[in-house]
């Protein structure tokens, strides 16, 4: 497995870079997780957290969720913070996606520091 390092960056792929004997990333292989979150130092906590067990991607806000939940394919669980600045709350977007024949499989859970 590939470590995460570094901090994440909004809307990339932080699973790594580096490939394995067969040239693939071995990270590409976990499940993908969207976390929509505006404060860096949770977003830092959270790649500890979940480092070796998911290709972690990062949104600080719901425009930049929508826009990798339609280029990423796959995600497996949203994280998302019910206070966003700007735009839809966590809340808002939620109820969004739930009601969305294409994202509204997808399980989110609510975080939040209230």
């Amino acid at each position: 497995m590939v470590a995460i390092a570094g901090p994440v960056e909004k809307g990339k792929n932080n699973g790594g870079e580096k490939k394995n004997e067969t040239g693939q990333n071995p990270a590409a292989r976990l499940p993908k997780l969207l976390l929509v979150e505006d404060q860096k130092l949770d977003v830092i906590l959270m790649q500890a957290v979940v480092k070796n067990r998911y290709q972690l991607f990062s949104a600080a806000n719901s425009t930049d969720a929508m826009k990798i939940l339609t280029t990423e394919k796959d995600i497996s669980l949203i994280l998302m913070n019910i206070g966003l600045p700007g735009g839809k709350s966590g809340a808002e977007l939620a109820a969004e996606l739930k009601s969305s024949p294409v994202f509204g499989s997808i399980p989110v859970m609510a975080v939040s520091a209230l």
